[in-house]
């Protein structure tokens, strides 16, 4: 498990296009299998001092996404 945390002021709305604070959390779960499979699942949850991002048509103050990934991992190693 590996949690993350950030907060990024875009004071001038520089970077975003509005004069905001983003805030993010994220939880990322990862497991390995010995023959080179990898599974992750990871939940975010970001949230701003304003109504910034958009669902179903609706300007909101936040948003949350879950995603879920397998990756395989070849070996150029010879026996």
């Amino acid at each position: 498990m590996a949690p993350r945390f950030e907060i990024y002021d875009d004071a001038d709305g520089f970077m975003t296009g509005r004069a905001q604070t983003l805030k993010e959390f994220t939880m990322t779960a990862e497991l390995k299998h010995s023959q080179g499979l990898i599974f992750r699942a990871e939940y975010r949850r970001d949230w701003s001092d304003v109504n910034y991002f958009v669902k179903k048509g609706r300007s909101e103050n936040n948003q949350n996404t879950f995603t879920i990934v397998f990756v395989y991992g070849f070996s150029s190693k010879t026996p």
